[in-house]
This record gives C-alpha cells, sequence and structure tokens, in this order.
C-alpha cells in the first residue's frame, strides 16, 4: 500500500485516504460518493463505489469477477494470476480459487494510471 500511495502522490493526485476499519456502513457510502477513486478487494465498499460510479480498481482472488465485478465502464478489475487488468473476453463462470498473492504492484498502478484523472 506504501508504494501505490508513493506512487499517487508523485503524480500529483490528492493524497489518497486509508480508512479501512475506521468507520460504518454508512460514513463508508458517504465518503465513497465523493471519491474520485476507489481501490479496494471485494468488498461491500467497492459495490458501493460501483452503485455510485466512481472509477475504481477492484482486487480479486479468491471471488470470481464473472459474477461479482462492478460493471461500469470506469472499473478495472485485477484478477490475481492474471497479466493486466481483465476484459469483457478473460471472465468464464468457472474459476478456481486464487491467492491475493499472484497481484503485482506494477498491475494496480496501471490500473490506477488509466483512471487517474
Amino acid at each position: 500500500m506504501d508504494e501505490i500511495i508513493a506512487h499517487l502522490k508523485s503524480t500529483g493526485s490528492n493524497a489518497p485516504l486509508v480508512l479501512a476499519g475506521q468507520l460504518s456502513l454508512l460514513e463508508t457510502a458517504a465518503v465513497i460518493r465523493r471519491a474520485t477513486l476507489a481501490l479496494g478487494v471485494d468488498t461491500a465498499a467497492m459495490h458501493l463505489a460501483s452503485a455510485f460510479q466512481i472509477p475504481q480498481v477492484v482486487l480479486f482472488g479468491p471471488t470470481n469477477p464473472f459474477h461479482w465485478r462492478p460493471r461500469h465502464p470506469e472499473a478495472r478489475i485485477i484478477l490475481s494470476g492474471h497479466e493486466g487488468v481483465m476484459t469483457d473476453t478473460d471472465y468464464t463462470m468457472r474459476l478456481e480459487e486464487r491467492s491475493m498473492d499472484a497481484i503485482q504492484l506494477a498491475q494496480v498502478i496501471k490500473a490506477i494510471d488509466t483512471l487517474a484523472k
């Protein structure tokens, strides 16, 4: 996470807020509604960001993005063990569980860069 924060600061982006575990669901929704970009794993927070159409990078490992991914154009999906960002032709109904450890920092930074304004 430190490398991602440093990268965002180096691009002149607003300083990212890391609020994991600090907010109620309603507070989380309020913060996400005002966000310029959301980064996280497949959780309620990312589903809220999707509902608000917030640009987002969502990391998937054990869950299958075929079923649970955000479906708006400002979403970038990274699947553990898959090179780069997922495209519409990459999804499959059946998928073995994957460890989050296989997600590369470079993948996340590249996905953020495609959304950063």
